[in-house]
């Protein structure tokens, strides 16, 4: 929704493999503005035909690789990497991205040695890294990486959510405020 909300141009098709979320998705698609923009699949990405290739992916997959996993198999679904595992994810991408698209990924920051290893192996050149720091002073906990086909230098750069008062930061606010609809 965030993204069909920034971009007019772009049709998407999401694909949920929780039939519980999946049914949360398709109202939530369904209500919005955009709605004749956005396509719902309810499956497994992994197994799931497409017909054509795409010029952006864009996912948030299950990251967590702790072995305490939550109870709820729905939330360990969606959060732990025992349910999506990086070779078979990257394969995937690396047959359904466009020679000119783009793949964008939010990993936790210790597992980008593994992604950005994977992806290269199967021909996705890392383009850009964002490194997310939750509070500043802190290291970062999450990484936004951008993958792509082409060549050139990598684009790095930092972003912190909140700052030492625990406010967030002008950068998130900025960044986040159409989505919000309250000041923060």
């Amino acid at each position: 929704l965030m993204l069909a909300q920034r971009n007019e141009a772009l049709q998407l098709t999401g694909i949920e493999i929780d039939l519980t979320s999946y049914e949360e998705a398709a109202l939530n698609f369904k209500n919005s503005p955009w709605s004749n923009r956005l396509e719902l699949i309810h499956d497994d990405f992994l197994v799931q035909e497409f017909s054509r290739s795409f010029d952006l992916i864009v996912s948030n997959p299950p990251y967590f690789s702790t072995t305490n996993e939550n109870l709820d198999t729905r939330k360990a679904q969606a959060r732990h990497v025992s349910s999506l595992e990086i070779k078979p994810f990257i394969e995937k991408v690396h047959a359904l991205l466009s020679q000119t698209g783009s793949f964008w990924i939010v990993i936790p920051y210790i597992d980008f040695g593994s992604w950005n290893l994977c992806a290269e192996t199967n021909g996705l050149r890392l383009a850009r890294k964002i490194d997310v720091v939750g509070k500043e002073g802190n290291d970062p906990i999450r990484c936004i990486l951008k993958f792509d086909y082409s060549t050139g230098s990598v684009k790095n750069q930092m972003f912190c959510i909140r700052n030492k008062a625990n406010s967030y930061t002008d950068q998130y606010i900025e960044l986040t405020k159409e989505f919000h609809g309250v000041e923060l």
